[in-house]
């Protein structure tokens, strides 16, 4: 399982009027909220992280590696998503789009029969 993950905004939370502090690696800490339910989820999962980070090139897969483990995440970790990945993310894109379709379907054939009451 791949977990598609971002850093700004999800792990680094953005306050205008606060900045992040930074750890020894001069890379912002983690959200204590996110980090609890990222670890949870990867202990659950055992799922191989996938950053999504417009970061994610500034660093190599093992400097990424350790700045999670300086804060407490043993992870495994790929920096993009692989050709077979990214199948599997289309898929997933596509089922999405399906479902949403139907909704709306459904939602105009409701509609449609409501009109037809009133």
């Amino acid at each position: 399982m791949k977990l598609l993950l971002d850093i700004d905004g999800v792990m680094v939370p953005i306050s205008p009027w606060k900045q992040p502090d930074f750890l020894s690696d001069n890379f912002p800490m983690f959200s204590n909220k996110a980090t609890k339910a990222l670890q949870r989820i990867l202990k659950e999962t055992n799922a191989t992280v996938v950053l999504t980070t417009s970061h994610k090139s500034t660093y190599s897969i093992a400097e990424w590696i350790a700045i999670f483990q300086r804060r407490d995440f043993y992870v495994k970790m790929q920096t993009f998503i692989s050709f077979s990945d990214s199948f599997s993310v289309i898929f997933l894109m596509y089922g999405v789009f399906l479902l949403i379709t139907a909704i709306i379907r459904c939602t105009n054939l409701f509609l449609t029969a409501f009109n037809t009451l009133i």
